[in-house]
């Protein structure tokens, strides 16, 4: 009787062990596909803030030449 019982639990055991393989290999399979979206996520961030800073560097450019220009024609006349 216990020799059965044994057998059961082993099978069981190894049931269980193979479905925790599985799962294993699906949850990095998922783990791998949000980090390559992660990845993909940050690059455009970093993208985007180079244009916002790269936009904000050519506006002040354009703000300092225009009262460049109003200076020197309205007020050093």
């Amino acid at each position: 009787m216990q020799d059965q019982d044994l057998d059961q639990v082993k099978t069981d055991l190894q049931a269980h062990l193979v479905e925790c393989a599985s799962n294993y290999q699906e949850l990095k399979s998922e783990t791998q596909a949000q980090n390559s979206k992660i990845d993909y996520l940050a690059k455009t961030v970093e993208k985007l803030a180079d244009v916002i800073v790269g936009s904000a560097a050519g506006l002040v450019a354009v703000l300092l030449a225009g009262i460049g220009f109003l200076l020197e024609h309205f007020v050093f006349k």
